[in-house]
């Protein structure tokens, strides 16, 4: 298990949700004279009561939200810290038994729902743990105009059959739908305006081959719209902009805002929220004490916890967790205890054998909670199934030890500033270093397996790369493991670039990357605006370009 954290900013978004989105009058209309008699008929007059009562319980709990400051409402149902659900359910339960039992019940009162059904509509988790997806999609994508082909024939008609005239409206279409700021909306359309501009120098004596270029223009930059929306996981940046727009607050938020990424409940199974028109993925919302059997704490924020479905659907699922178990909202869980393996056979010791994994807890009262808590989930037995990353960790062990760190510590003390950090034992290392073969580069190059040398067209580039082959050869004596490969960049579609590529990749010498970086005006927007170019667009030919080199070198690197 491990330990989240509330914020108080998210516990005022929350009391904002609840107070902006109808919640108190809900509530009052549990207390209508039609619901009265109907729960006074099929459960007796007391029982009728005893609700009344109830709702105002949960009417005050709702006014106190209006009128205190956060920090004063450590004891309140909605927003109150874990220890004020305890104290709630006892209440409940002690002063309001009828209803306890009622909610326990199954038995149908008013318009075909029982007691439990009714509250948890009035509280209205449901529309809560629903994300406005279409809303997202929508607002995006409402500035990109589906060119019908009738739609382009009528402009056609307007500038007499004028194919650039038609482009240059397009165009100023585009630029009154441009947002400032909104990243999503400028990536397209530059794309848009690049692909329109490219077609606006060429000639069309045949109109429907004009309309039928410009709406697969149109319907591409959709569907990459589309795709990017339902792919993407939705980073911090996306995030904060779609919030500049839209002021939302659901389960999807809730999430996002905790930044958890991983299950708390086993520390295993990622939960990272993906948000898109054709699916979504978030962490699912336990309710920690259910919410069949306490609907009224449906909406309580410290009894959501985000888990995996694993957690929560196969293991977890209607089970009542109470006082003996323990809230992820609980400080410091993971010193309560820790995990270990025992060797079942010799070959254990080595990493080949099989391991028995154990838990082992402190002894104290949270600790003996924690495990009541992962013995419902069946942590140790889904940790047991994955015994091969542990194995794998005792090969490590074995291939890094004392000695080896030492070792490198020593050789490379220059590029580590600890042994610490040598023993972390990184998959990759990768420096990026100027041309120029000072100290750190030469030191870098004593150590390292790999130079790669960005290439350009040109006679200069082509010196250049010539220059690095002879002071890598000088190299080799200390560290003959060094080798050189090439990187054509800037690549156009021209003939001197593409004839200049093929020399490089066949009569030059030289290894070379069979992916080539194209060159791409908005690659050279992104530099302009010293933006990251993934984020900037992930889908332009640059960014492509550059996940298949290094899909290329991974490939050659693990052979």
């Amino acid at each position: 298990m491990i330990s989240l954290n509330i914020s108080e900013e998210i516990l005022a978004k929350h009391i904002k949700y609840l107070l902006g989105n109808g919640l108190e009058e809900r509530i009052r209309d549990l207390i209508t004279d039609d619901i009265v008699n109907h729960i006074g008929y099929k459960l007796g007059a007391d029982v009728a009561d005893e609700h009344k009562r109830f709702v105002k319980f949960i009417l005050n709990e709702i006014n106190a939200l209006k009128e205190k400051e956060i920090c004063d409402l450590n004891d309140n149902l909605f927003v109150g810290n874990f220890n004020a659900l305890n104290t709630v359910i006892k209440f409940v339960s002690q002063g309001f038994p009828n209803i306890d039992a009622s909610i326990r019940g199954q038995k149908q009162i008013y318009k075909n729902k029982n007691y439990q059904e009714i509250l948890l509509d009035a509280f209205g988790y449901e529309k809560f743990s629903q994300e406005p997806l279409a809303i997202f999609y929508n607002k995006e994508c409402e500035f990109i105009k589906k060119v019908t082909k009738k739609y382009l024939k009528s402009l056609l008609e307007e500038t007499q059959g004028d194919h650039k005239e038609v482009i240059k409206l397009l165009i100023e279409d585009l630029n009154k739908a441009y947002i400032e700021g909104d990243f999503i909306i400028s990536e397209i359309m530059f794309i848009l305006k690049d692909r329109l501009q490219e077609i606006l120098n060429t000639e069309y004596r045949n109109k429907n081959k004009f309309i039928n270029d410009v709406f697969y223009i149109y319907a591409s930059a959709r569907e990459l719209v589309e795709a990017r929306i339902n792919s993407d996981v939705l980073n911090i940046i996306t995030y904060k902009e779609y919030k500049k727009r839209y002021d939302t607050w659901s389960a999807y938020d809730f999430v996002m805002e905790l930044g958890i990424k991983v299950c708390p409940y086993c520390n295993m199974n990622y939960v990272v929220p993906i948000y898109g028109i054709k699916g979504k993925a978030r962490a699912d919302l336990d309710h920690f004490y259910a919410k069949h059997i306490y609907p009224y704490l449906s909406m309580s924020i410290y009894n959501l916890v985000p888990a995996c479905k694993v957690c929560n659907s196969s293991f977890k699922r209607g089970k009542e967790f109470n006082s003996s178990n323990i809230s992820v909202y609980e400080k410091d869980l993971e010193e309560l205890y820790r995990f270990t393996y025992y060797p079942i056979e010799y070959d254990s010791f080595i990493g080949d054998g099989d391991v028995e994994i154990e838990i082992e807890y402190c002894k104290s009262e949270n600790a003996r909670k924690v495990m009541n808590n992962q013995r419902a989930l069946n942590v140790k037995e889904v940790y047991q199934y994955h015994t091969n990353i542990v194995k794998d960790y005792i090969k490590k062990r074995q291939i890094y030890d004392e000695a080896y760190i030492e070792d490198i510590y020593a050789r490379y003390s220059n590029l580590f500033s600890s042994k610490q950090e040598v023993s972390e034992a990184y998959d990759y290392c990768i420096c990026d270093c100027g041309r120029l073969l000072d100290m750190v580069v030469i030191n870098i190059l004593l150590a390292a397996e790999l130079v790669i040398a960005p290439v350009k067209v040109g006679g200069y580039e082509n010196e250049a790369i010539h220059n690095l082959q002879e002071q890598v050869d000088d190299l080799r004596e200390i560290n003959p493991e060094l080798r050189i490969k090439g990187l054509v960049t800037m690549r156009q579609k021209n003939k001197t670039s593409l004839d200049f590529e093929e020399w490089m990749k066949t009569s030059s010498g030289f290894d070379m990357f069979v992916t080539p970086i194209r060159r791409s005006i908005v690659a050279e927007k992104a530099s302009m605006r010293m933006a990251i170019l993934p984020q900037f667009s992930k889908n332009c030919i640059v960014s492509q370009d550059y996940r298949n080199v290094v899909h290329e070198l991974l490939k050659e690197m693990e052979g």
